[in-house]
C-alpha cells in the first residue's frame, strides 16, 4: 500500500504556487473587490491591537450603525498574534487566512476520502478548490469567512465520525467537535454554515430516518445552533442598541423579498458570480456534469452528505438571497461543494481510461495529458479572476486616505465629507489614513451637525478637521467657510482639509 504521505505529495505540490502567489503580496495595502469590508475588519484588528480584545469591536469611522456584527473570533487571533509577534496587522491577517487555507485543504482531503471519493478526484478536487478565484482572493484578505468555512467543514468531518463510530471516548469527542466546530462557524457569520447543518441533517435523515434527527447527540447539535443563532444575535442587539429582534432594513438586507427571487437582473448577477468568482465558467458546467453524474450513477458511501450539501447550498442561496446577489464572498461554502462534484467526472475518466489501457498503450497517456491540461486551464482562469478581482476597486481611497494621514496627526478627529447617501458609512479612507472620524453627508455640512460631532468626538483636547473630496467640494465650501472654517491643506486631484475651532462653530448668518 502508499504511504499516505506518498499519495498527498502531488496535492501538495500542485497546490503550492497558491500559496506561492499569496505570498508575493504579503507586504501590499489592502486593495480590490469588497474593500469596504476588508478595511471595516482590518480596522477592528488594529483597535483590538491597540485598547485590547473585547465583544465591543472598534473602527476608525466612529458612524459605523453597530459595533458588533459577527462573533469577533478572527480579529482577536490576528490581534493576539501581532502582540506576541510584533507583526503588522494585514500582513499578519494574510499569513493567519494562509494557515486556514492549509488547514482547509486537508480537512477537505481527509472529508472526501473517508466518504468514498477516489484519488483522483481528490486530486482535482483539491486543486479546483485551492485556484477558485474566491480561494484565492478572500484567503489573502483579512476577512472572517475563511476561517467560518474551516469551521463549518471540521464539524462536518466530525459529524462523519460521530455517526459511524462505535460509542466511546472517540464517539463522544467527535460528538464534541461536531457541536464546537458548528457553533463557532455559526456564531462567525451564520449564513456561511447553513449548507454544512443542512447537509448533516439530510445524510442523518437519509441514513437513520426521521428517529435520527431525534437523538440526544442531534439535539444537542441543533440546541447549539439555536442557542447561538439567537443569543448572539441578541446579544449583538444589546451592544448595537437595537430595540428589535431585527434591525431597520435588515430583513431586506439579507433575505430580500420574494419579488426579488423573480427578477433576472438579480439570477444574472449570480450566474455571473458563479462562473467568475465561485469557480471559473468551465469547472462549474464541470461541476453541474459531475453532480448529474453523481446522481445517477455514484454509490459511495457519502452519497447522502453530498447531495445534502449540494442541496443546502441551494437553500442557503434562496434563503439569503440578497447577500448572494451582492456579495461574493458569502458565497465561499459553494466553492468545496462544486469543487468535489466538478472533480467527479475526471475521476469517473481515470478509472475508464485505466481499463482501456490494457488494449493499447496510448490511452495510458491520454489520461495524465488530459489532467494536466485540465489543471493547467483551471490555475490559469483562476489566476486570471484573481487579477481582475485584484484590480476591480477605486485607488482613489488609498490616495485619499494617505493624503489625510501626511495632512493630520494621529489625534486629530477627521469628518469626511462623502457624498449625499446619509447612510454611507465607508470605512476605507479613515481607515488608509489611520484616524478617527465619521463620514457625513453634503447636506449636513451644517452648524447643528457639526457642533453636535464637535461636542462628541472632540472636546477641548482634539483638532477638529472637515476633509472635502475634490468632486462634490464645490457643495461644502462655502457652507464651512460661513462657519469659519480655515483651510489647512488643498490638493486640487484629491481634496481640501478645513480646520473649525469650537468659537467659529457659530451659526451661519
Amino acid at each position: 500500500m502508499v504511504p499516505r504521505w506518498r499519495r498527498s505529495l502531488l496535492p501538495t505540490l500542485l497546490c503550492l504556487p497558491a500559496f506561492g502567489l499569496m505570498l508575493a503580496g504579503l507586504g501590499e495595502p489592502l486593495h480590490g473587490e469588497h474593500v469596504f469590508r476588508q478595511t471595516h475588519v482590518a480596522g477592528n484588528i488594529e483597535k483590538f491591537l491597540a485598547h485590547g480584545l473585547s465583544l465591543r469591536p472598534e473602527t476608525y469611522n466612529q458612524d459605523v450603525p453597530g459595533a458588533l456584527f459577527d462573533f469577533p473570533l478572527y480579529p482577536w487571533i490576528v490581534a493576539a498574534i501581532c502582540r506576541v509577534s510584533g507583526s503588522p496587522p494585514v500582513p499578519a491577517a494574510r499569513v493567519v487566512n494562509m494557515a486556514i487555507l492549509a488547514l482547509t485543504l486537508v480537512t477537505l482531503a481527509g472529508l472526501w476520502r473517508r466518504t468514498g471519493a477516489s484519488p483522483v478526484q481528490r486530486l482535482f478536487g483539491l486543486v479546483f478548490f485551492a485556484y477558485a478565484p474566491l480561494t484565492l482572493f478572500y484567503f489573502q484578505v483579512p476577512l472572517p469567512d475563511p476561517l467560518a468555512l474551516l469551521f463549518g467543514l471540521a464539524s462536518v468531518a466530525a459529524y462523519w465520525r460521530w455517526d459511524r463510530a462505535p460509542t466511546g471516548p472517540a464517539r463522544s469527542r467527535a460528538l464534541a467537535g461536531l457541536i464546537v466546530f458548528g457553533t463557532l462557524s455559526t456564531l462567525i457569520k451564520n449564513p456561511l454554515y447553513m449548507p454544512f447543518a443542512i447537509g448533516i441533517l439530510w445524510d442523518r435523515l437519509r441514513r437513520r430516518g426521521p428517529a435520527g434527527l431525534l437523538a440526544a447527540g442531534m439535539l444537542a447539535f441543533l440546541a447549539a445552533l439555536l442557542v447561538a443563532v439567537a443569543g448572539f444575535k441578541l446579544y449583538a442587539n444589546h451592544v448595537n442598541e437595537i430595540g428589535s429582534f431585527l434591525a431597520s432594513g435588515e430583513n431586506q438586507a439579507f433575505f430580500g423579498s420574494l419579488h426579488d427571487r423573480t427578477r433576472p437582473k438579480f439570477w444574472r448577477q449570480i450566474a455571473a458570480s458563479f462562473t467568475t468568482r465561485v469557480v471559473v465558467a468551465p469547472i462549474f458546467w464541470l461541476s453541474v456534469l459531475g453532480l448529474l453524474l453523481y446522481v445517477w450513477r455514484a454509490r459511495a458511501r457519502g452519497r447522502a452528505l453530498h447531495l445534502g450539501l449540494a442541496l443546502g447550498s441551494a437553500a442557503t442561496l434562496l434563503v439569503f438571497f440578497s447577500r448572494h446577489h451582492e456579495h461574493h464572498y458569502y458565497q465561499i461554502p459553494f466553492v468545496p461543494v462544486l469543487a468535489f462534484f466538478a472533480a467527479y467526472p475526471p475521476g469517473l475518466l481515470a478509472t475508464w481510461l485505466r481499463s482501456r489501457a490494457r488494449a493499447s498503450a496510448l490511452w495510458l497517456w491520454a489520461g495524465p495529458l488530459l489532467g494536466a491540461a485540465l489543471l493547467a486551464m483551471t490555475a490559469s482562469d483562476g489566476l486570471a479572476a484573481f487579477r481582475e478581482m485584484s484590480a476591480n476597486w477605486d485607488a482613489g481611497l488609498l490616495e485619499r486616505g494617505r493624503w489625510l494621514a501626511s495632512q493630520t496627526t494621529p489625534d486629530d478627529f477627521v469628518v469626511f465629507v462623502l457624498g449625499w447617501r446619509e447612510d454611507n458609512w465607508e470605512p476605507s479612507h479613515l481607515y488608509f489614513a489611520r484616524r478617527d472620524g465619521v463620514n457625513l453627508a453634503r447636506q449636513r455640512v451644517a452648524y447643528a451637525d457639526l457642533a453636535a460631532l464637535h461636542r462628541q468626538f472632540a472636546g477641548r483636547t482634539r483638532r477638529f478637521l472637515v476633509f472635502t473630496p475634490a468632486q462634490g467640494q464645490g457643495d461644502v465650501d462655502a457652507p464651512l467657510q460661513a462657519l469659519g472654517a480655515r483651510v489647512l491643506a488643498d490638493d486640487p486631484g484629491i481634496g481640501r482639509l478645513y480646520r473649525l475651532e469650537p468659537a467659529w462653530l457659530r451659526p451661519i448668518d
